[in-house]
């Protein structure tokens, strides 16, 4: 079966699809234009708008080869720069043992807060406010090349999330998003702080299968049989809605649990408004690569970023509502979630190493399995599946 097929056979009705082909996981020209279609020409969460609140806060952003650096501006504006120099083309944040002690233009960590951006090299800068060069120290430069300043990205935020269009020739922000977005606005995230145990990590494992683990219950039965099972039933969750842009998976909490013992702590905080609709926790996967789970009255927010075909990074936030980071009961939820972690991380493994057997099969999809479907929806209808995929591919 030639690729083309077997790409339009995930398009097919839930009940007749198929899961991606193995290749589609491992294959370098295969990540070559997903990375193009849905981390260039489309939109893709960047962070949260929390993590810079103030006027010349930044956090440091890597999407594959593109290195950037997210701020707020004297105008309380989110910006995104690109931090490579314009003179040499040396990464300003490269180098942190160079920037001077308590200077509030040198990038000397992963989040900071600066009033310029300087370059260690030659201490050239830019101005926060429009990434404009505004010092190049015993360099007599033409007016043009005075003009030089840091490439700058499109964003868009929503419900507290800041969205990246990194070719800037994407359409207006999805509309897709407005029953998702009824319930967010309910749930009113804005209430809630990112705790100090949020993490970023490294994994191995192209992106896609991270994204594939969360936005399915189904896998409760195997990998989380004495955490999540015990929690809520894989039979019994399904998704309630969605379209190419999003779905909401719903898990309802199994009768009679004790919600203050078990696998995870549920009486943490009151419960969110969408928690108390669903009677049970929620995961909304936002394509290509946000999750967001509400469970216990917190939420588990995960930014999955590709790293290369291979491997992949996770940024993980909890947010919880405000004055209760110091709650010492939140120690037990990262317990627990490390614990659910580590299972996934050895079913990726696992995984990982089927897909590369030269027996992988190109698998149904069960009902259980409809976010991932309608994932493939998203993903390969970005890449514009049509006869001449397979020459173009090849051409990569």
């Amino acid at each position: 079966m030639d690729f083309n097929a077997e790409l339009q056979r995930c398009l097919l009705p839930l009940g007749e699809a198929y899961s991606l082909p193995a290749h589609t996981y491992t294959d370098e020209s295969f990540f070559y234009w997903e990375k193009r279609s849905s981390f260039e020409e489309q939109w893709f969460c960047l962070g949260l708008a929390k993590e810079i609140p103030n006027c010349g806060d930044y956090v440091l952003k890597d999407i594959y080869d593109h290195k950037l650096i997210l701020l707020r501006d004297e105008q309380q504006q989110l910006r995104a720069y690109s931090r490579i120099c314009r003179h040499r083309a040396m990464d300003m944040a490269a180098c942190p043992t160079l920037a001077k002690k308590n200077s509030k233009s040198d990038i000397s960590a992963d989040k900071g807060n600066i009033e310029k951006i300087t370059c260690p090299f030659h201490r050239w800068s830019y101005e926060i406010n429009n990434g404009q060069l505004n010092h190049t120290p015993h360099a007599q430069l033409s007016t043009q090349h005075k003009k030089s300043s840091l490439p700058e990205y499109r964003l868009h935020e929503w419900q507290g999330f800041v969205f990246i269009n990194i070719n800037g020739q994407a359409g207006a922000f999805s509309t897709q998003l407005q029953a998702l977005e009824k319930q967010l606005s309910q749930a009113d995230i804005s209430r809630y702080a990112i705790h100090q145990s949020s993490a970023k990590t490294s994994n191995q494992g192209n992106w896609k299968l991270a994204m594939e683990i969360a936005m399915e219950s189904y896998h409760h039965i195997g990998a989380h049989f004495n955490s999540f099972q015990k929690i809520s039933r894989a039979s019994s969750t399904y998704v309630d809605h969605g379209n190419q842009r999003y779905a909401a998976l719903i898990n309802p909490y199994c009768k009679n649990i004790d919600r203050s013992h078990g696998p995870i702590k549920l009486d943490l905080f009151p419960p969110s408004s969408i928690e108390q609709h669903y009677q049970g926790f929620v995961y909304y996967a936002l394509f290509p690569n946000l999750l967001i789970g509400t469970m216990g009255g917190f939420f588990d927010i995960n930014i999955i970023y590709p790293t290369d075909k291979d491997s992949h990074r996770v940024e993980a936030f909890l947010l919880v509502p405000e004055g209760e980071d110091d709650n010492p009961d939140i120690d037990t939820i990262f317990q627990q979630f490390n614990i659910i972690e580590q299972e996934d991380q050895a079913l990726m493994q696992a995984w990982i190493k089927g897909l590369t057997s030269a027996q992988a099969p190109q698998g149904p999809l069960t009902k259980l399995e409809k976010a991932n479907w309608l994932f493939y929806q998203y993903l390969l209808s970005s890449l514009v599946v049509n006869k001449n995929t397979n020459s173009r591919m090849q051409e990569a």
